[in-house]
């Protein structure tokens, strides 16, 4: 596959292209979707790791005729697949050629996403969604493209909120914080008294998971920048019920409304933090008008809980080319977001006077992206942000505490962050600190001793010569 090739028009190539590379197990026996779906996604990404785990396939399961798949890109290889290239490089150089503008959609007459027409009685009981873990307050779709339009604008979203089936079976939860884009959209239209129209796409071509995973400023649509990463427009299909367009290739569709005043029961949840999130409270309604779907219809979810885990890869991977892509500081050499700690930044940088980190670690702060972001460690460019052994010399000794540590009071962070002071979590204010920890040397070489190593000349020869030393 080459760099900026279309790689897949549904999730079923992308499936397909699994099977073929062996990253996809497929699951004959029956298996519960009441905890049991969890238990085994969550054994394979304890016991595999990020590195080794497979998609799995679940094809049968209780009290549903429908396949579930699970985990599709909650593997590093996994995500460079669904994007066509092969290396981090590769993928660095997609990014940033083609996340700064849009490719729009286009819009069709129909698709498979609409073979299958319920508009008495949407049920999603139907559905194989499962309860994943054992305090979640009920069945949770965990990869759902959630679409709205901003009621001023006509700017479209597509962003990923969790959505618990609520005991009617026709109806959701949603979580959505105060600075997410789809509760600003419902701001607009209840202070006009209107309900907001909300499509959700299950089960979509692995770029638009992506795009939708991304942290793009606010104003950005997701569907344009999915086409533009995949290098042609996504298929676009006008809904039934709601005045919305949807990815004509999808698997499952909800159509539906949130209305003023229209709330209930949500949470709690096993959130990509590895713990549980969002406590149960009063939250807004999705209701379900109508449900589309593929005759043969693949239900998709996600384990989120301790990592590894799918949710907390693909925030770290968009964070990492989305920083780098927004951060308005020059100097900023490699990001990197470790998936088991997504509060967490190491940045390379090339410092260009003395306070340089600082400087860039509040840049950081400053985009889109680094409201994920809680802690910025800033290592010069002789240490890979990937190589925690080099990362820990760094710390321990280009690092003085005193000097190269601030701390940013009274910070808006992420709601489901499990440090937030329990007041800041109900009240919705969700203010906590930011730190950067400058781990470069100075500036100025002469007040820093030399690193100790051989001269570059006398490594080239040994090299050139490791055979004569017996250290191939």
């Amino acid at each position: 596959m080459g760099v900026g090739t279309v790689t897949y028009n549904d999730m079923r190539q992308f499936l397909q292209a699994l099977d073929r590379e062996g990253e996809l197990r497929k699951i004959s026996t029956p298996v519960d979707r009441k905890f049991e779906v969890g238990a085994v996604a969550f054994t394979e990404l304890q016991q595999k790791g990020l590195d080794n785990n497979k998609a799995l396939l679940f094809e049968k399961l209780t009290g549903s005729p429908f396949p579930l798949a699970v985990n599709l890109l909650a593997s590093p290889k996994r995500y460079l697949m669904a994007l066509g290239v092969s290396s981090r490089q590769e993928l660095h150089q997609l990014w940033m050629e083609r996340t700064s503008h849009s490719l729009e959609p286009v819009v069709v007459q129909k698709g498979p996403a609409q073979e299958v027409v319920t508009e008495k009685d949407p049920d999603l009981g139907e559905f194989p969604i499962p309860v994943w873990n054992d305090k979640d307050g009920g069945p949770f779709i965990t990869m759902p493209m959630v679409i709205s339009k901003d009621p001023e604008t006509g700017e479209r979203n597509c962003g990923i909120y969790r959505l618990m089936v609520r005991e009617d079976r026709s109806s959701t939860g949603i979580l959505a914080a105060s600075y997410r884009h789809i509760a600003q959209h419902c701001n607009k239209a209840f202070a006009k008294g209107k309900p907001l129209p909300v499509a959700v796409a299950i089960g979509v071509e692995p770029a638009i998971v992506i795009a939708a995973a991304a942290s793009f400023p606010l104003g950005v649509d997701e569907i344009g920048r999915a086409g533009s990463l995949r290098g042609a427009p996504v298929e676009m299909i006008k809904c039934h019920s709601v005045p919305l367009e949807v990815p004509a290739t999808a698997e499952i569709i909800l159509e539906g409304e949130i209305s003023p005043g229209d709330i209930g029961e949500e949470g709690p949840f096993g959130e990509f933090t590895g713990y549980y999130g969002g406590e149960r409270a009063k939250r807004p309604i999705f209701r379900i008008r109508c449900i589309t779907r593929r005759k043969d219809a693949i239900d998709v979810g996600s384990y989120v809980g301790r990592p590894p885990q799918e949710d907390a890869l693909l925030l770290a991977m968009n964070a990492e080319m989305e920083i780098q892509r927004q951060c308005p500081v020059p100097g900023l050499k490699e990001v990197f977001v470790h998936p088991y700690g997504v509060f967490n930044a190491v940045c390379s940088i090339e410092k260009k006077f003395d306070g340089y980190g600082k400087m860039i670690g509040m840049a950081i702060f400053s985009t889109w992206p680094g409201r994920l972001i809680k802690n910025v460690i800033l290592v010069d460019e002789d240490i890979d942000p990937r190589d925690a052994n080099q990362l820990f010399w760094a710390l321990a000794m280009r690092l003085n505490p005193e000097r190269d540590v601030d701390i940013i009071k009274d910070v808006v962070g992420v709601s489901l962050d499990p440090s937030l002071p329990p007041a800041e979590r109900t009240s919705g204010r969700n203010r906590i600190s930011k730190m950067i920890i400058d781990a470069t040397e100075p500036f100025k070489k002469g007040d820093f001793p030399a690193t100790c190593m051989p001269e570059a000349n006398v490594l080239d020869q040994v090299k050139a010569n490791r055979s004569r030393y017996g250290i191939d």
